[in-house]
């Protein structure tokens, strides 16, 4: 059992490409923990005491993964020296794709580690009964999942080197192969680009109405991948008439075959605009950067970071960046002129032409009473929902003026009530 530690010990130092797998807490733990085991000076309550460390984290930290699927999630999704260089287009030496196979080896090995042949090893180093009664009843973990798994199997990792390296080259690498919609996020006091693990799965068959909106959205978006000029959009309008849904949903119908990808930035981090378009710009995807709910009020000047990517600077816009926004104002920024600006006329030219950067700007209007009508059939029908026409429309008409007036989002809260009636 001590040969199979010793052994363990040599794979996990021998990881090179993958040194992002070896530095990550969960398995520097588990090293921690099969070093002192090994050591026979070290106390055995010690021992006890790093085994139930590594055990509590891995519960808390993997959520129901075994851990061969924590491992494999990494080398699918992490960032590793191949990765690295195949998203750079760069070739792969035949040193490299040897050091590859070796490692994934060595990660199966890593990940088939069992927490018996630890606790073996703790009760051959006990001195006495109440020990090996400890250690036979600590907490043991998951090393096999019930599910397949993906790519490289349950067995023979290290043979399988070509067939990670076509899912890098096809599917992408680290979390951008795993997510396809992200937010600018403020984790532990940086900004980071974090995936989101449950987008809105909202299709454009969700959306009733606005057919000419939609054909704009597609035919920009596809002109965007297809590599041709594409303009930054701003979707303006009513509120609740479907514009950050409209967004959402282009993601979904592009994301399944393509390599689009979709980041949301809030309004009050658009000083951090360039610096998010830095941590983008050499990634092969392709990038809308969304930013909802767009307006300024008169004081503000952040709107300044936005109107100099979006007019273009010394250095230019990535062509696979592509900025996509939505805002219930036409101009984004108040239009107020104080008693005592001595320039009013030009502040505002220069604040209004802000909308003018975007390239397109599709208008949103509220439905009239008709096209209401005709979104709350849509998606009754969608649902499955039985209930007479003129029913439906008497309460549908009430519910718009007791609530928020006509719009494709009133409709569709009006029809979630009615589904949650039939329960």
């Amino acid at each position: 059992m001590k040969q199979k530690l010793l052994g363990l010990k040599l794979q996990m130092a021998r990881l090179c490409i993958f040194k992002s797998i070896q530095e990550l807490e969960l398995i520097r733990d588990l090293e921690k923990l099969v070093e002192d085991v090994l050591d026979e000076n070290k106390p055995i309550g010690e021992n006890i005491k790093l085994y139930n460390g590594f055990a509590y984290n891995f519960y808390k930290e993997i959520q129901g993964k075994s851990l061969k699927a924590y491992i494999l999630d990494e080398i699918l999704y992490g960032q590793n020296l191949i990765n690295l260089h195949i998203e750079r287009q760069k070739e792969l030496s035949i040193s490299m794709v040897e050091a590859l196979r070796g490692e994934l080896a060595a990660l199966q090995a890593i990940g088939e580690v069992k927490a018996v042949d630890l606790k073996a090893c703790m009760c051959h180093k006990a001195k006495c009964e109440l020990e090996k009664e400890i250690i036979h009843s600590l907490l043991e973990w998951e090393n096999e999942s019930e599910e397949e798994q993906m790519v490289l199997g349950y067995v023979g990792w290290g043979e399988k080197a070509d067939q990670l390296l076509d899912f890098y080259r096809n599917k992408g690498c680290g979390i951008f192969a795993k997510y396809k919609a992200f937010i600018w996020a403020d984790c532990k006091g940086r900004k980071e680009i974090k995936g989101i693990g449950v987008p809105d799965s909202i299709i454009m068959d969700d959306l009733i109405g606005y057919h000419l909106q939609k054909q704009d959205l597609l035919h920009n978006t596809e002109a965007f991948l297809k590599g041709y000029p594409a303009n930054n959009l701003l979707l303006y309008g009513a509120r609740g008439t479907g514009k950050s849904s409209m967004i959402k949903a282009v993601l979904n119908y592009f994301a399944p075959h393509t390599r689009l990808r979709l980041v949301e930035m809030r309004k009050d981090q658009l000083m951090q605009l360039k610096e998010l378009i830095n941590e983008i710009k050499d990634k092969p995807y392709y990038f809308i950067i969304f930013i909802d709910d767009l307006a300024f009020e008169d004081k503000e000047e952040t709107y300044t970071a936005l109107k100099t990517i979006l007019e273009g600077g010394v250095e230019a816009k990535p062509s696979h960046v592509i900025i996509y926004a939505t805002s219930n104002r036409r101009h984004l920024i108040e239009e107020k002129i104080s008693d005592n600006e001595l320039h009013g006329k030009d502040t505002v030219e220069e604040k209004m032409s802000l909308s003018d950067r975007f390239g397109m700007r599709i208008g949103f209007n509220s439905p009239n009473q008709l096209e209401y009508l005709a979104i709350v059939n849509g998606l009754v029908k969608q649902r499955g929902l039985g209930i007479e026409e003129e029913i439906l429309k008497k309460e549908a008409l009430k519910w718009e003026m007791w609530h928020n007036g006509k719009s494709g989002r009133t409709a569709k809260q009006f029809v979630d009530y009615l589904e949650s009636q039939e329960m």
